[in-house]
């Protein structure tokens, strides 16, 4: 079977519907962590020892959201 243009292979389609399932589940779920994270930092006085703690998680959390999304990219990217 030839396929057009207009005609995205069932990879293709595989891949764009699991960008999705990411975007709606995995990249809602980090965004959550990094406000509770940046909540519970605001509520730490700078002297408590857990606040570096908090900044390392949150910025692990900036990372893997970024991660995320460089994944999500490139599986819904169409085929030259």
């Amino acid at each position: 079977m030839i396929r057009t243009p207009k005609q995205p292979s069932a990879d293709t389609a595989s891949n764009q519907q699991l960008a999705r399932k990411i975007h709606d589940d995995i990249s809602q779920k980090l965004t959550i962590l990094g406000l509770e994270l940046a909540v519970l930092q605001a509520t730490l006085s700078k002297s408590n020892t857990l606040a570096p703690k908090i900044q390392q998680l949150s910025q692990l959390t900036t990372e893997v959201a970024i991660s995320v999304r460089e994944v999500m990219e490139q599986l819904s990217a169409r085929p030259k």
